[in-house]
Protein backbone atom coordinates (compact mmCIF):
# COMPACT_ATOMS: atom_id res chain seq x y z
CA UNK A 1 0.00 0.00 0.00
CA UNK A 2 1.04 3.58 -0.55
CA UNK A 3 1.82 5.62 2.57
CA UNK A 4 -1.01 8.04 1.69
CA UNK A 5 -3.50 5.16 1.48
CA UNK A 6 -2.49 4.01 4.96
CA UNK A 7 -2.90 7.55 6.30
CA UNK A 8 -6.33 7.81 4.68
CA UNK A 9 -7.42 4.62 6.44
CA UNK A 10 -6.14 5.91 9.78
CA UNK A 11 -7.91 9.25 9.33
CA UNK A 12 -11.20 7.45 8.67
CA UNK A 13 -10.79 5.46 11.89
CA UNK A 14 -9.96 8.61 13.87
CA UNK A 15 -12.94 10.51 12.45
CA UNK A 16 -15.19 7.59 13.38
CA UNK A 17 -13.94 7.47 16.97
CA UNK A 18 -12.10 10.62 18.09
CA UNK A 19 -12.76 13.70 16.00
CA UNK A 20 -10.24 15.79 17.95
CA UNK A 21 -7.42 13.49 16.80
CA UNK A 22 -8.48 13.91 13.16
CA UNK A 23 -8.43 17.69 13.61
CA UNK A 24 -4.81 17.53 14.76
CA UNK A 25 -3.82 15.54 11.65
CA UNK A 26 -5.40 18.12 9.37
Amino acid sequence: MERQEILDCLVEEWQGGDVSSADQVD
